[in-house]
């Protein structure tokens, strides 16, 4: 048992109880948790003590301080059992834990109804997947623990055979006997990964199943399984994957330097399938950011941020100020790179278009023309601004003022921003050009202070 006094909170408290079935039996050997919270804002913190239950399902915390508890208790053969708001107080505290119900059946293989030795399952409800509890053997028969009322299905799969599910069932306070998994080899999906428009092959592509299209499925149908299903195509573009179950499977191709791709097939038992997968050579734009002519910003002090109509990424900056952002698709690109220099936050921003395949150089030189200053009062030397911005820009900054409370920022893009600082909000324009604006920001008194 883990015990934490604090004695700024009074007299030690002791907070003692039970835990039993439903038919009143004790339950031994069970770990239960007690947990409070303390402090509040960002000063907010957890403390958990645990204790365990004897052979008349008694449990005991001493020590405690004077707080409001939450306790929580959860063994694996019954539903997870909590209980909130316990007052320092209580004595005799009672917990009674419930069964649930338990989901019987067998994982058996499609061609000859012989059990498959051990396989794994996943219990997918139409709101979650729940860990599993319960046991398997070597006949692929299984029993479920501590399900809770629900709509669920069960998710089989096992090597050399193709990740299959139950039919979907409704599990009450009763217990479900009888559910079935029928699993077999499934189908091949074997192909070629070609680079569009020049139809040359694509080597390294890798190729990965996120699951079938489901249709009247639970959300998450078997997608923690499919995506182990992954296949490299080799150096004439070709791959193939084998185990998949029928139906429509959507397919999700990856290449280090072009863009990915999905693409949705149609998988038939015991057939392999033919699939040409096209990929687009992936844009790139690389430049470097500098306050001035040969002068980069280094590492650590500055950062670019790249906004699309469907892509928005941020880099890093490499010693010599240099950047690069790979796999792009064509469009119209924003690229803003942003520095921290001498107290003072400087912003460079252009505008591009990027072709298929091209790599544009993008060199960020020195700030913009416009201005944004003023004052932060009272001074506290640590006051941050943060300027969220509209749809026009798309960039959000941060703003470090000076210990007198003075800040600058140049040339962030024009456009509306609302402005955050010390409790205090603001919605400012910046105009079109070589604007300079002066917005000075007075912070309630803080009586602390």
């Amino acid at each position: 048992q883990e015990v934490r006094r604090d004695l700024r909170m009074g007299e030690p408290k002791r907070l003692s109880g039970r835990v039993v079935d439903e038919a009143g039996r004790p339950v031994q050997g069970v770990s239960v948790e007690l947990s409070a919270e303390f402090g509040s804002g960002v000063l907010v913190h957890h403390t958990a003590w645990r204790a365990w239950t004897d052979a008349r399902g008694a449990f005991v915390f001493s020590g405690l301080p004077k707080a409001t508890f939450s306790a929580s208790v959860d063994i694996g053969t019954h539903l997870p059992y909590r209980r909130d708001d316990i007052s320092p107080d209580t004595v005799d505290l009672v917990f009674v834990l419930s069964r649930g119900a338990h989901i019987a059946g067998q994982v058996v293989r499609r061609e000859d109804g012989r059990g498959v030795a051990r396989p794994t399952l996943k219990l997918v409800g139409t709101e979650r997947m729940l860990p599993f509890r319960g046991e398997v053997d070597q006949e692929g028969h299984f029993t479920l623990w501590a399900i809770p009322p629900g709509t669920y299905l069960i998710a089989a799969w096992a090597d050399g055979l193709a990740p299959r599910e139950s039919e979907m069932f409704t599990v009450g306070n009763d217990d479900v006997q009888g559910v079935r998994v029928e699993l077999s080899a499934g189908g091949t999906l074997r192909g070629v990964v070609l680079m569009e428009p020049s139809r040359r092959p694509v080597s390294g592509a890798r190729l990965s199943t996120v699951g079938p299209v489901a249709q009247g499925k639970p959300m998450g149908h078997l997608r923690a399984v499919m995506e182990s299903l992954t296949a490299v195509s080799d150096a004439d573009g070709r791959f193939e994957l084998g185990c998949l179950p029928p139906g429509q499977m959507r397919v999700l191709v990856m290449h280090p330097q072009h863009q990915e791709t999905s693409q949705v097939v149609d998988i038939r038992e015991g057939v392999a399938t033919d699939a040409t997968v096209l990929l687009q050579e992936g844009g790139r734009i690389v430049g470097r950011l500098l306050t001035a002519p040969d002068r980069p910003v280094q590492a650590g002090h500055g950062g670019v941020w790249i906004r699309g109509d469907r892509y928005n990424v941020g880099g890093s900056l490499a010693a010599d100020g240099g950047f690069s952002v790979d796999r792009l698709p064509p469009g119209r690109y924003r690229v803003c790179g942003v520095a921290e220099l001498s107290g003072r936050t400087t912003v460079s921003y252009r505008e591009i278009v990027l072709s298929t395949g091209e790599t544009a150089k993008v060199d960020l030189v020195g700030p913009g023309a416009g201005r944004l200053s003023g004052w932060v009062r009272p001074p506290s030397g640590a006051e941050r601004l943060f300027l969220e911005p509209g749809e026009v820009t798309g960039f959000r900054f941060e703003v470090q003022a000076e210990a007198s409370g003075a800040y600058e920022l140049l040339g962030a893009p024009s456009g509306e921003y609302d402005v955050r600082v010390g409790g205090v909000s603001e919605t400012i324009t910046l105009p079109e050009g070589a604007y300079d604006v002066r917005r000075d920001f007075d912070l309630p008194l803080d009586p602390g202070r």
